[in-house]
């Protein structure tokens, strides 16, 4: 039996981060990382508000009001969008250098 953790950290290609990479899970299972984005991107997507709502709860959060200024796909703030693969939820991870 292959466990969920060997298959990300030995089968899976990973990203690029700023600092760490970060992966994200959701429905006890790891997300499907889909790329980096800035606020245009989640924009385009449609899934800005909810990406950004859901972001802002976690402890390590950066300020909202930074998030939506500074966040860039490829700038010094960036975002790393993933999807769950169970319930199709996007999760967003930020980092900046």
């Amino acid at each position: 039996m292959i466990l969920k953790s060997d298959e990300l950290f030995h089968r899976t290609p990973g990203y690029l981060g700023w600092q760490d990479e970060n992966w994200l899970a959701c429905c006890d299972d790891y997300c499907q990382y889909l790329g980096r984005v800035g606020i245009d991107e989640l924009n385009d997507l449609g899934i800005k508000d909810e990406v950004l709502q859901e972001y802002a709860k976690r402890e390590d959060a950066y300020p909202l009001e930074e998030v939506e200024e500074y966040l860039y796909k490829d700038g010094d703030m960036s975002g790393y969008l993933f999807k769950c693969i169970h319930c199709n939820k996007y999760h967003l991870w930020v980092d900046a250098n």
